[in-house]
């Protein structure tokens, strides 16, 4: 089943997005005064992992190659 973890990381991944969100919700309510400002904090969260997973591609997949040849 070498396949599982391709179809499974997409689905753990859209779960992790809200986490930070959420833990603030149940644990800390008072840092988030309204629900604009948590679909907010959410959308900020997206777009950070969003940031962070794609530096990791480049330089992963694309490394900082030699000028010289």
């Amino acid at each position: 089943m070498p396949f599982v973890p391709i179809l499974l990381a997409p689905i753990v991944e859209e779960a992790l997005k809200p986490s930070g969100v959420l833990w603030l919700l149940e644990r800390r309510p008072h840092y988030i005064p309204s629900s604009l400002h948590a679909v907010i904090l959410c959308i900020i969260g997206a777009l950070v992992f969003a940031a962070v997973e794609n530096l990791i591609y480049i330089h992963v997949y694309f490394p900082m190659r030699d000028l010289e040849g």
